[in-house]
């Protein structure tokens, strides 16, 4: 990746760390990068468009760097990183874009849900494409649900056990 692109994609997360996302601009990210107009839209083809691949890089990273062999530990690792940029999860989640960003949300947990299922070759358990795309679309409801439900109450309480408690109910269920 380019030092420039990445330049952007971290002036970015700074700059969420501090302001509401609504107040971010282009030329508050090229500011903060050093970097003038054209090289972002060199990159990038606008600013959701962007805040998406941002996003959807970061998490990508956390779970091929953490390799986690169960979705417990998928989920761990997201919240370890979303934890970590708390401040800009929750500027990102009360933005005024709630619909584009509902849409940006799926997206994004549907990438997560599927590069983790293929980073484990959880998906090869199944034998036809529909069983594969049920568990997906099972684990990327219920991430989605999971990590709205925590950004809309601050972030707060403990939502690795949130989901390990889900898990042992869905078990129960199950048998």
């Amino acid at each position: 990746m380019s030092q420039t692109r990445t330049a952007i994609q971290q002036a970015f997360l700074q700059l969420a760390r501090e302001n509401p996302a609504d107040k971010i601009t282009v030329t508050d990210i090229v500011t903060r990068a050093g970097i003038n107009r054209n090289s972002f839209y060199y990159y990038f083809e606008d600013l959701p468009g962007m805040i998406e691949i941002t996003v959807q890089e970061l998490f990508e990273r956390t779970i091929l760097q953490n390799r986690p062999q169960t979705f417990q530990e998928c989920v761990d690792a997201l919240a370890d990183i979303m934890s970590q940029n708390r401040s800009a999860c929750m500027h990102l989640f009360r933005s005024r874009s709630r619909i584009d960003l509902q849409l940006y949300y799926h997206r994004v947990c549907g990438f997560v849900v599927r590069t983790f299922l293929e980073s484990v070759e959880y998906l090869g358990k199944f034998h036809t494409p529909e069983q594969k795309e049920a568990i997906a679309q099972y684990y990327k409801c219920l991430l989605l649900g999971l990590m709205t439900e925590w950004m809309a109450g601050g972030m707060r309480g403990d939502v690795k056990k949130s989901f390990a408690s889900m898990q042992k109910a869905a078990e129960v269920l199950y048998r």
